[in-house]
């Protein structure tokens, strides 16, 4: 009964021993996966970080091609506008000198029936 008692313990220990090793390898397993996890989160975090500072460059070069855009378009229009008023002053300065060669001829003409009556 002793051996068998004797063989039991021994059994019992053997069976503590090797639990304790199961958990001693969980342990250091779970140690590895979290500083795996750890570490992926710093490496994402890092990612993350990175992206947002080309966004912000990009954005920002985005941001000043726009605004010379615009800038350019309103140089555009002004630039427009003014050669159509340049185009219009023209255009009646013409119209003028017409009306007044018209006005001339008219004259003209008259001077010459009155003339031609007398």
């Amino acid at each position: 009964l002793e051996a068998q008692l004797r063989e039991e313990r021994e059994a019992l220990h053997a069976s503590r021993e090797y639990c304790k090793g199961l958990g001693m390898e969980a342990n250091r397993l779970e140690a590895a996966l979290v500083n795996e996890a750890v570490r992926s989160l710093e490496i994402a975090r890092a990612r993350e970080a990175e992206l947002n500072l080309n966004f912000a460059s990009v954005l920002s070069s985005e941001s000043a091609q726009l605004r010379h855009l615009e800038a350019q378009l309103q140089s555009d229009r002004q630039q427009h506008k003014a050669s159509l008023q340049a185009s219009l002053e023209d255009a009646h300065e013409a119209q003028l000198r017409a009306n007044e060669r018209d006005l001339e001829l008219a004259r003209a003409e008259s001077r010459a029936a009155l003339l031609s009556r007398e």
